[in-house]
């Protein structure tokens, strides 16, 4: 049989860049755009809750199958009620669901409802991680579900834990037994994943590559009232955003449109109660989901509470005073006793790093965190806010192209800010700086053969890193510190403006259409028609050439 095309009548098409605009992810919550109604700058509800957060210290892991699945009140309570650092895991990404707003499907649909589920997130005011396990759509049975899976799914959730290291984590599907294998399945992982994080054996890879075993509190979510569980209160009003709890949730839950949720938001199944429980062991109290800075000291590290207890109570001495300060919109004492709460924890950990024989690796990590988020408050009490846009979203290799950053601040606050700097992949180089009175001109220079920084774990999170970032440096009463902002591209379309990461891309791209065809074995050959669109994201001007003689396909096809 002949596998043979007479003819090849090629229509070569070029056209300009035609990305449908993805996401960078953000560095913490409430970090990036949202139609949200909370604010997400330098504004006064923002700064309170920053600084609640550093006077907690509790994480919490909140484990799902689906975008979709999760507590909306729930996790908004533990976030921005409690001030507690939570995440949300969901075991996929949702790309075997329904999809109320268009034609998308499997990966393009998991891609949408990644970024809804991401968007909600910023509502919650919560982290977001993903294992790699796929939603192959309705699943009848558990064992359906785990041979699909399979010993993937729990690996990720058990690096995750490793990764996130929470006190506490919350079994969204726990007890069900019935409805969507993945739903069942989900509530049997995550206990197996709880006990096999705190298991040093379990999973060598992973300690292979220098992570250590955690060891969480299992938690369950009930909904109804029982003996020892622990209702949580999301109808209570937020004393820092005005809004209910539950409310504000609902406004996150209201991402998820492909799902069409808008339509039943009202429903009573949206206010009704939802308690946090345990099986065995002491019952659940509220204090241990927001355990206060001090207790790293009194609770956590006994060993080391005369190195670090006196720093950890002149931190949260200072934050108090920060957050009064902040009440009465004295920006500039807010600042001051940031600094000085950054001072102390800083100190601290020196202390802790220099005059310690095997000082517990664990206190070091916590003091760590701790230092970010007094950072971050300290960030958005100045005002501190990064500008950084590249005049292109693809990046070629062997080219250049130019980003403009610029900042803003309370001056009263922070009355000077060093000249902000790029964050570049190795090679990459500025090769310009124009500065002017609202900003600095980069022009940074791409090596030939650059190709984009790979994260062996970036599944985890919502989206890839960004790949140039912009960062500024100030120092207030002798404390420094600093914060990025991705890098980031405008388009402008007649209905709206659309924010683009950087990416590295192929000076040109093709690809032919149809994607797919059927040629008859044992007919004659028949001309068929190709369209080849040709996507140029070089800066200079491509040429193009087709060769229009019979393209064999005999050997591609394995036809004799």
């Amino acid at each position: 049989t002949q596998g043979i095309m007479r003819r090849w009548l090629a229509t070569i098409v070029l056209i300009g860049v035609a990305l449908a605009p993805v996401a960078a992810q953000a560095p913490g919550p409430g970090t990036s755009r949202t139609d949200s109604t909370l604010c997400t700058g330098p504004c006064l509800p923002a700064v309170l809750e920053a600084i609640q957060r550093a006077r907690v210290t509790t994480r919490i892991l909140y484990i799902t199958a689906h975008p979709d699945d999760e507590a909306s009140g729930v996790l908004t309570y533990l976030a921005r009620g409690l001030g507690a650092d939570v995440a949300l895991l969901g075991i996929t990404r949702g790309e075997g669901g329904q999809n109320a707003l268009g034609p998308e499907q499997a990966p393009q649909l998991g891609i949408l409802r990644t970024a809804e589920l991401e968007a909600a997130t910023r509502t919650y005011g919560t982290r977001l991680f993903f294992t790699r396990a796929p939603d192959f759509g309705y699943s009848k049975t558990t064992d359906e579900t785990l041979r699909v899976w399979g010993d993937a799914a729990l690996g990720d959730m058990v690096r995750v834990i490793r990764t996130f290291r929470p006190d506490i984590v919350v079994n969204h599907w726990a007890g069900v037994r019935s409805g969507h294998g993945h739903h069942q399945s989900a509530g049997l992982l995550t206990p197996r994943a709880v006990e096999a994080a705190a298991d040093p054996n379990a999973f060598p890879r992973q300690m292979a590559s220098g992570m250590k075993p955690w060891r969480a509190r299992l938690v369950r979510l009930a909904r109804n009232e029982e003996p020892g569980a622990l209702r949580i209160p999301t109808a209570e009003i937020s004393l820092i955003w005005g809004e209910s709890y539950g409310e504000i949730g609902r406004q996150g839950f209201a991402r998820h449109r492909t799902q069409g949720v808008a339509g039943f938001l009202g429903s009573p199944f949206f206010r009704r109660s939802l308690f946090l429980a345990v099986d065995g062991g002491p019952a659940l109290e509220a204090r241990f989901l927001a355990a206060p800075l001090v207790s790293l000291a009194d609770r956590r590290f006994p060993t080391v509470s005369l190195l670090i207890g006196p720093s950890l109570g002149e931190v949260e001495e200072s934050l108090a005073a920060a957050q009064k300060a902040a009440e009465r919109l004295d920006w500039p004492a807010a600042a001051r006793s940031l600094a000085g709460a950054g001072r102390a924890v800083a100190g601290a950990r020196i202390r802790l790093a220099a005059e310690t024989a095997g000082f517990p690796e664990e206190a070091c990590w916590e003091l760590a965190r701790v230092h970010q988020r007094i950072d971050d408050a300290l960030v958005r009490a100045a005002g501190l806010e990064i500008s950084a846009r590249a005049d292109r979203s693809e990046i070629v290799a062997g080219e250049s192209f130019t980003v403009r950053v610029e900042t803003q601040r309370r001056a009263e606050a922070l009355p000077q800010v060093e000249k902000p700097t790029l964050v570049l992949p190795e090679g990459w180089s500025v090769t310009r700086e124009e500065a002017d009175p609202n900003g600095v001109r980069f022009t940074v220079s791409v090596p030939k053969d650059a190709k984009a920084p790979t994260d062996p774990n970036a599944w985890m999170y919502p989206w890839p890193a960004p790949l140039v970032k912009a960062r500024v440096r100030a120092t207030l009463e002798g404390y420094t510190f600093e914060t990025d902002g991705p890098v980031i591209a405008m388009r402008a379309t007649s209905t709206s403006v659309e924010t683009l990461p950087l990416r590295l891309v192929p000076a040109v791209t093709m690809s032919l259409e149809p994607r797919q065809f059927i040629l008859p074995v044992g007919q004659p050959a028949k001309p068929m028609e190709l369209l080849a669109r040709v996507h140029s994201y070089a800066a200079g001007a491509v040429k193009v050439t087709a060769d229009t003689g019979p393209i064999h396909l005999a050997a591609a096809l394995g036809v004799a």
